[in-house]
This record gives structure tokens, sequence and C-alpha cells, in this order.
């Protein structure tokens, strides 16, 4: 059975250029608009893996990566940030994230090698 990936991210052309992506390597892709979209999302089909867009409108990731977490304990959550400098100068990673990875570093390459870990 193919690996379920959920992408959130509010940019339309995000989600489908992930969504081409993953999909070319096998995966089952959902996708969501914001963190409420993906808490009713991952509440209806946890998946095996979660990418997170840090600004979206009516929640954030930072906000909704804890309440995943609790819906999918054992999910890696990548935070998918152009901010990700930032948040890694922090003396954690944020609440219910695995991995930050930056807009501008190979998201893809990542995501295959968590799949393949879990």
């Amino acid at each position: 059975m193919p690996s379920r990936v959920l992408v959130v991210d509010d940019s339309a052309n995000v989600r489908n250029a992930l969504r081409l992506h993953l999909e070319r390597r096998g995966l089952v892709v959902d996708d969501a608009v914001d963190g409420i979209d993906a808490i009713e999302k991952a509440s209806a089909a946890c998946p095996r893996l979660i990418v997170l867009d840090l600004s979206m409108p009516r929640m954030t990731g930072l906000d909704a990566a804890p309440r995943l977490r609790q819906i999918c304990p054992d999910v890696p959550i990548i935070l998918h940030t152009i901010h990700a400098d930032l948040i890694r100068r922090g003396p954690s990673l944020p609440v219910g994230i695995t991995e930050v990875v930056g807009k501008n570093e190979n998201l893809m390459d990542r995501i295959l090698e968590l799949l393949q870990q879990n």
C-alpha cells in the first residue's frame, strides 16, 4: 500500500507542485489549506508524514503542529518554511515538529528519507 503524505500550505502552487513530485514517486497525497483543514484531514486519515507550512491564515503551522502530534503521535512533521534558519536558532524545535526544512532546501529528499525511516 502506498504511503500517504499530507501537504499543508495556503499556496495552491506549492501544494500542486509537491503533489506532482510525490505522486510521481508512488505516494498518495492529501492536501490542506491551513492548520484547521490539516487537523480535520489528519483526524479522518492519519498520514505517514505531514509537510506543514509555517504562515497560513486561520491557523499557522506552529499552532497546528501540537494538535497534529496528538492526532498522529508517531508521524513525522516537517515544517517547510522560508524562516528555517531563524527557527533552527532557537533552543529546540517547536512543539510537534520533527524537522525544519527551508523552502530553498531539498524537501523531496528529506521526505523520502523520513518515509524510509518510519
